[in-house]
């Protein structure tokens, strides 16, 4: 056997470790890839659920104008003297309801709109003449803005009850 000097002993020791160091196998990528994707996954999906709710909350704030001006209009309608409506209203004794359904499209801005049915239901009931020829009417209005089933989204209604009066 031939005797071993310190620099052969400290080559060997090299060279063995060298031999340990080796690349990355594929299943290691793998595990650190979807390590990386767990952890990064809550970043991602809660901003965008936050953005979904904020988007539908600006969407029922503005139908909630758009019901309160249709609401108006409505009103304005059956206060107006020799309106039609008013005039069917007062000449019916039954209540039946009036429906009116258009699309309606309610925009946020350039890009970013849905398009809803408006629905008007108008009832009327309780009505009753004075001594004096002024017939009254209860009248309950109430418009309901649909969003296309796919959206999955609950019918906005807003309602409004009005006394309406008409001397005969």
């Amino acid at each position: 056997m031939l005797p071993l000097s310190w620099k052969m002993v400290k080559e060997l020791l090299n060279n063995m470790q060298r031999r340990k160091k080796r690349t990355f196998v594929l299943l290691e990528v793998l595990i650190a890839f979807a390590l990386l994707s767990i952890s990064i996954l809550p970043f991602l999906r809660y901003p965008y659920q936050h953005m979904k709710k904020e988007l539908h909350l600006l969407f029922e704030m503005e139908l909630e104008r758009i019901a309160q001006n249709e609401l108006g209009k409505w009103q304005e309608n059956i206060y107006k003297k020799n309106d039609a409506l008013a005039t069917r209203i007062f000449h019916q004794e039954k209540t039946s309801p009036l429906i009116s359904s258009d699309p309606y499209d309610v925009k946020l801005s350039k890009k970013i709109k849905r398009t809803y049915t408006k629905n008007v239901y108008i009832q009327w009931e309780k009505q009753k003449e004075s001594e004096n020829k002024l017939r009254s009417s209860l009248v309950s209005i109430k418009v309901e803005f649909a969003a296309p089933k796919h959206l999955k989204l609950p019918v906005f209604s807003r309602e409004a009850q009005i006394v309406a009066q008409k001397k005969f």
